[in-house]
């Protein structure tokens, strides 16, 4: 048996045919030849045994690799996160963005709630929407439980808040962002490795770092990118200044592009603190949403008040999406219309929103069709899709009028300041010509 712990590879174990077999030389060794035959008696011991030894030294491999922070999970992945100062989030919750009808003059509060009439799940209101005159609001809701709570574009809402002229939520594009119940492995794993570059280890990872840390009752950090101009005079293209950084981030709840007048919100003033935490007496911070409109100040290690320079909150883009399938033909018979050419829309549309939404967001990425191809090319290879003969995918960061033919081009171009945003009522199917 080779079990062994080396310098040069490591934890070494044995398969479970290396260890029934030198079982079987022990006990060779010591009582002469034995019928080993896995049908004899003396056969299924050691087959046992082997089985038994297997499974001890799979669970000694699993709790050596716990020992590195990369491969480690759950539990273990906690205790060697908290050496180095990282702990694990909570529960986060799902939200969703769309409008609100009022028929006349109006205001829904802040906390007004509705209900997700299919799963009976509650939702309350973000920010409050101030209606001078009928017409449709932007309004963002939170689920009022933590987890991944799910609301499809297009999904019934039940008003459970009643107020005059208020006629209603509808997200008819977008689909809920969903919560945890608890940070998950591979993205607690992203977060220790950034945090710990808040040790003054690079400037701008220094910044992401220290940034990424922010959690107040108020609301926490959730994702941080710092870029930095320093060379391009008198700003780049990006419109950060010469020699000047730009931090980028998203929270939860997601923070309000504040006005020209009004109170700093108490988790801004805190990320405001921490740039200045990570920088120091150095270095400029840009910000188009908070800092350029409205100052930021904070208060330095000799209490002095200090500009706080600014920075940016993430913009969600809608990308929309045009598929145009063209079905098999036979030679004699012409064009193969699929039975349901509404079902084979309904799965492109599903698959390519879900694998798009947890493979294409990364800030600033731009959207691509060759990325929703791919993933139609892979309901083609597992067989979920048939009857296909070409499928053309467009892409957009404008909203299609009705009527129009379906788009394809390439790209979409995303802004370091935005994310990608896809959702299933943005994807338009057609078959053969027809819109589905």
């Amino acid at each position: 048996m080779t079990l062994a712990l080396t310098a040069s590879a490591g934890l070494i174990i044995d398969t479970q045919e290396e260890i029934r077999l030198a079982l079987i030389a022990r006990l060779e060794a010591v009582l002469g030849p034995l019928n080993t035959d896995p049908r004899s008696n003396i056969g299924q011991i050691v087959n046992v045994f082997a089985e038994l030894r297997a499974v001890d030294q799979q669970a000694l491999l699993a709790v050596y690799r716990s020992f590195d922070p990369g491969a480690a999970e759950g539990p273990a992945l906690d205790a060697r996160a908290a050496l180095t100062g990282s702990t694990r989030r909570g529960e986060s919750f799902s939200s969703v963005a769309g409008e609100v009808k009022f028929t006349g003059p109006g205001v829904l509060a802040e906390g007004a709630l509705i209900r997700h009439t299919a799963l009976d799940t509650a939702w309350e209101l973000l920010a409050t929407v101030v209606a001078p005159a009928p017409g449709l609001y932007p309004a963002t809701f939170r689920a009022v439980n933590p987890g991944p709570l799910e609301a499809k574009a297009g999904t019934a809402w039940t008003s459970v808040t009643i107020v005059a002229n208020y006629a209603g939520f509808a997200n008819p594009t977008d689909d809920a962002t969903l919560g945890e119940l608890t940070e998950g492995d591979p993205s607690f794993r992203r977060r220790r490795a950034l945090e710990i570059y808040s040790q003054n280890t690079g400037p701008l990872a220094a910044i992401e770092g220290v940034v990424s840390k922010v959690s107040i009752a108020e609301g926490r950090v959730t994702s941080v990118r710092a870029y930095h101009n320093p060379k391009i005079k008198p700003a780049d293209s990006d419109g950060i200044p010469f020699k000047a950084f730009n931090v980028v981030l998203e929270t939860d709840p997601p923070l309000p592009i504040p006005q020209v007048a009004g109170p700093i919100p108490p988790l801004a003033q805190a990320i405001a603190d921490a740039i200045w935490e990570a920088t120091g007496a150095g270095g400029e911070s840009y910000g188009t949403s908070y800092g350029q409109v409205q100052a930021i100040t904070v208060i330095d290690a000799e209490g002095q008040a200090q500009d706080g320079g600014g920075f940016d909150v993430v913009k969600r883009v809608n990308v929309y999406i045009d598929v145009d399938i063209s079905t098999e033909t036979d030679p004699e018979d012409g064009p193969v219309i699929p039975e349901q050419p509404d079902d084979m829309a309904a799965l492109v549309r599903s698959a390519v929103a879900g694998e798009a939404a947890s493979s294409f967001t990364q800030l600033g990425r731009n959207a691509r069709s060759l990325d929703h191809a791919g993933t139609i090319n892979s309901l083609i290879r597992s067989g979920q899709l048939s009857g296909v003969a070409s499928a053309v995918v467009g892409v957009s960061l404008a909203a299609p009028l009705p009527g129009d033919p379906p788009s394809s081009a390439l790209t979409a171009n995303i802004t370091i300041r935005q994310r990608a945003d896809y959702n299933t009522g943005a994807i338009r199917v057609f078959v053969d010509g027809v819109l589905y």
